[in-house]
């Protein structure tokens, strides 16, 4: 279970996009790195790309896929208000994206980070369960050295009666 969440959690990463193309002027753009997205500016999503930031499409139609976010998988139509998150992969047209997140500020940022601690708080049970596990293995043999199973191992001891099976068990000839 662990490494298969590990495994999804790599995926999550492979998915976060490095770049974005930025508007700088009315009709220029510049790929920058995502870390210098902030909120407030105008990205241009491309058709194929997939989005680097959380916004709402200010300008544009198109088909984009939100099966990572919503499970859903079929397209769904965008057009301006529509709200797209990092890792939604646009399909047909290009769409303007006012940006409300960037980086580690996003929604897929945010699921990666949920599934780390979950990783690494099922590892600390684990820990905790293997501790008492070994626990008990050493506590038998202690056990019954010091005696406290003698009740377990003795004969008749369980319920405190002679044994009638063996003659002179319960002290008489």
């Amino acid at each position: 279970m662990r490494r298969k969440t590990r495994a999804v959690a790599g995926n999550l990463a492979a998915l976060k996009a490095e770049t974005a193309t930025k508007f700088v002027g009315a009709d220029e753009i510049s790929v920058v790195p995502i870390a210098a997205v902030q909120a407030g500016d105008i990205v241009l999503l491309r058709p194929g790309e997939r989005s680097a930031v959380d916004g709402s499409v200010t300008e544009g139609q198109s088909k984009i896929d939100q099966s990572l976010i919503t499970g859903e998988t079929l397209p769904v139509k965008a057009g301006p208000g529509t709200a797209v998150y990092a890792g939604t992969l646009n399909l047909s047209g290009a769409l303007r994206v006012r940006v409300a997140a960037a980086s580690e500020g996003t929604l897929l940022a945010e699921i990666s980070r949920l599934l780390e601690n979950a990783v690494q708080a099922r590892s600390r049970y684990v820990q905790l369960a293997d501790r008492a596990s070994r626990l008990r293995r050493v506590s038998w043999p202690i056990l019954v050295a010091s005696g406290g199973g003698k009740s377990v191992l003795m004969p008749g001891g369980r319920r405190g009666k002679p044994d009638r099976r063996s003659p002179g068990s319960d002290g008489r000839r």
